[in-house]
């Protein structure tokens, strides 16, 4: 099937705003033609080799082979850049014969260091990845994959939130995928401290309960220090706790952002000069939330949305296209080539 057509088909069904969210954000933009830009930023989170990937319903996590292709095509076809080098010409006008990429990933998976780094490497091709601090901490929630692993083994999930009764028989893949779209929905949109209290709510009624811990899914400081090391590696902050920001008062936002920049500066010994929003579209980040990364003086702040290319693109609002599982080497090229650029 066609990229567009792919596409397509999600951009119809009930999921598209949850597709969006966690990290394949508008790529109707990303295949239809109209688009008009003097670079691309690639959005990932996860590289893993496909006998490693399980079905958990988060489009995070692309196949080691696929991402092999997607990086040999990118270096040969294209011209990858680091964010450091993304200036400001680069947005005003491209002069380039190639179409400038620059390649990010999300959160500080440690597969980032195991397997997308010698991939990286092997083609020369720049990253930057955006770490949330609180997991090196060993302290950070991650609800998005403990909720997934509640529905995957449970039979049936039956608790009470704020006056609200949720029933959800959980007796085949499509209820499990219908049932972890609509508690999405809910922690989205809420504070922490809501969060904190369906999390715990969910948790009373799982009835397999086990130890959860997704620790081991996240870089360590000391590999942290490894990555900053490597000439390829730009390190930059994703907030302490990956909260949605937008739902945050503005004492506590400033901290979230602060944090995270200053625990990656103390650990790694390096300035911090670029920024990724949680989540990262709309709902999530607002006008608030940019004038802040820009008064903390970073130099780049990425979302996971497309804002209009025709005018000259905001450096605190730069536009990411989040690469889900389906795509490979094809389905990138398709996208990149007849509906992007005409060199």
């Amino acid at each position: 099937m066609l990229i567009k057509e792919i596409v397509k088909n999600i951009l119809r069904s009930p999921y598209k705003k949850l597709f969006w969210a966690l990290g394949s954000s508008r790529l109707s933009d990303f295949v239809f033609p109209g688009h008009k830009s003097q670079f691309l930023i690639l959005m990932y989170h996860r590289v893993l080799p496909s006998s490693q990937i399980t079905n958990n319903y988060i489009d995070l996590t692309m196949g080691l082979e696929k991402f092999e292709a997607q990086i040999r095509l990118i270096s040969q076809r294209y011209l990858p850049i680091s964010i450091e080098d993304l200036s400001i010409d680069d947005r005003e006008g491209n002069k380039n014969i190639h179409l400038p990429v620059v390649i990010t990933f999300d959160d500080g998976y440690r597969d980032n260091l195991v397997y997308a780094l010698p991939i990286l490497k092997r083609y020369n091709v720049p990253a930057t990845i955006y770490v949330t601090t609180s997991y090196p901490d060993g302290n950070g929630t991650v609800w998005w994959y403990e909720v997934c692993d509640i529905i995957k083994d449970n039979e049936y999930l039956n608790f009470r939130y704020r006056e609200k009764k949720y029933e959800f028989r959980l007796n085949n893949d499509l209820d499990r995928k219908n049932a972890y779209i609509e508690l999405v929905k809910l922690f989205f949109y809420m504070t922490p401290s809501a969060q904190t209290e369906l999390l715990s709510i969910i948790r009373d009624a799982d009835k397999r309960p086990k130890s959860r811990c997704y620790r081991n899914l996240f870089l360590s400081w000391d590999e942290i220090k490894i990555l900053a090391q490597e000439p390829l590696i730009t390190i930059g902050a994703h907030t302490h706790r990956h909260y949605n920001l937008s739902m945050l008062d503005y004492d506590l936002l400033k901290e979230e952002i602060l944090l995270s920049m200053h625990r990656l500066e103390e650990e790694i010994g390096i300035e911090i000069k670029h920024f990724a929003y949680p989540f990262g579209g709309d709902g999530f980040v607002t006008d608030r939330e940019y004038e802040i990364v820009k008064k903390l003086e970073f130099r780049t702040a990425v979302t996971t949305y497309q804002h209009s290319q025709n005018e000259i693109v905001d450096p605190y609002q730069l536009p990411r296209y989040g690469m889900g599982s389906f795509f490979d080497e094809i389905n990138l090229k398709k996208g990149l080539d007849p509906f992007f650029w005409k060199h």
